[in-house]
């Protein structure tokens, strides 16, 4: 359960700002099998000392186009159409794109686009609007197996902290620790055979 200080904001919803205090340098790694969480890498620097953006549930707004799907949660983003498509293209939506050829486009996307396009759309989110440190909660859950490879592997380009939470023994291709709980209050943290 996580409590939110008094210091977290609600812009919107399913949008929470929250004075950043994650975690400091220091080695993370990936959960698989029951959700736990994890990381490939070390971050860097300590915490940022502005607000992060925390993305919870569907922001699938009936009420906005394709490119603010694809520019949420800063909606006013001044992204080119390029720049956008050239990312659909990156992550597999380019048949969106063909679909949509106006990026400002509104349809109710939470009944037109699938499972694994929604997933896709978020990853064109964060490699848009790179942060530090990314919190992958079964965010490729809903595409087949060759989808999140490619869509790790561009992730991984990035550069910046992977946490991710999921079942698929998969996961552990791009990971580097994984952190295995017991259901006992139990943690092990164990690197990964390359």
């Amino acid at each position: 359960m996580v409590r939110q200080p008094a210091a977290h904001r609600r812009p919107a919803p399913g949008l929470w700002i929250a004075p950043t205090h994650l975690c400091s340098p220091g080695p993370w790694a990936s959960g698989v099998g029951r959700p736990s969480a994890g990381a490939d890498r070390r971050v860097e620097r300590g915490p940022s000392p502005g607000p992060e953006a925390v993305d919870r549930g569907s922001s699938t707004d009936p009420r906005a186009s394709l490119r603010q799907q694809l520019t949420f949660p800063r909606r006013r983003l001044a992204a080119a159409d390029g720049q956008l498509r050239r990312l659909m293209d990156l992550v597999g939506l380019d048949q969106l794109g063909a679909r949509y050829p106006n990026l400002d486009a509104v349809e109710d996307w939470a009944h037109v686009l699938s499972g694994g396009e929604q997933q896709r759309v978020a990853i064109v989110r964060v490699l848009l609007q790179p942060p530090r440190l990314v919190l992958l909660d079964e965010a490729t859950s809903a595409t087949d197996l060759a989808t999140e490879a490619d869509l790790y592997e561009q992730l991984i380009k990035t550069g910046f902290t992977c946490i991710s939470v999921g079942h698929r023994p998969s996961l552990r291709a791009f990971h580097t620790q994984e952190l295995r709980l017991d259901g006992r209050g139990g943690w092990q943290l164990v690197p990964i055979a390359a």
